[in-house]
């Protein structure tokens, strides 16, 4: 394999084969002292470099890596933030202290990226962090908190769930009904049929299928006595 440098000053090539081929030798090399610069890739003019880059970071993962990865949440290219959004959902646990960190952003955006990384990564070390952004200001960080919470199918999100129900938006009473469906938390059997008799439409909807995920079968009469 050729060495560092050399792979780093291919990829200022003006040859596209070459700029790949050199961020695919630089993934396999495992060099830490590569990330700035195959980072800077990931806005390469031609796509197969640009795809060589992200599977190159995300082969040589870890903390530098997410680093990287994390300031493109932030970028105008919607290219670039779904980028950064896949190297940190693909590096998953080793980079949870910077996805954390995307939790206390001031852009509302970005946070709502690292609830939905949580998410995706199931990271149950997260529950704390997000256990403050229950009552968040944007709404979709709240309706996105609750979504995780239910993916995350952790007890311990029940009585944050429950809290979500008390919402002002529909949208995201919405998605805490569901989160309750997934964890099969006994706690949200009784407000979720009080819900089935004062909701209609969507929410009803929901609470109707949450509560039947969560009552066993001999308490299935309760739920049809709602309807």
């Amino acid at each position: 394999m050729e060495n560092v440098n050399s792979l780093n000053d291919m990829l200022s090539s003006q040859d596209a084969g070459d700029r790949r081929n050199a961020c695919e030798s630089l993934g396999d090399s495992r060099s830490c002292d590569s990330v700035p610069l195959l980072a800077s890739m990931l806005a390469d003019v031609d796509p197969g470099v640009r795809e060589a880059a992200l599977n190159a970071l995300t082969a040589i993962g870890g903390r530098k890596v997410a680093e990287a990865a994390a300031p493109l949440l932030k970028s105008e290219s919607a290219m670039l933030r779904n980028m950064g959004v896949e190297i940190l959902e693909l590096i998953g646990a080793e980079a949870f202290p910077v996805i954390a960190g995307l939790l206390n952003d001031n852009d509302d955006d970005v946070v709502k990226f690292g609830v939905d990384i949580i998410a995706h990564c199931r990271e149950e070390r997260a529950i704390g962090l997000l256990s403050a952004l229950v009552g968040h200001a944007n709404p979709n960080v709240r309706a996105s908190v609750a979504v995780c919470l239910g993916r995350l199918k952790a007890a311990s999100a029940g009585p944050l769930l429950l809290r979500a129900l008390e919402d002002p938006e529909e949208w995201v009473r919405f998605s805490a009904v569901e989160g309750l469906g997934l964890i099969h938390d006994r706690r949200a059997l009784s407000p979720l049929l009080k819900l089935i008799e004062v909701d209609s439409g969507l929410i009803k909807d929901a609470a109707i299928d949450a509560a039947g995920r969560i009552a066993p079968a001999e308490d299935a009469s309760m739920i049809l006595l709602k309807l």
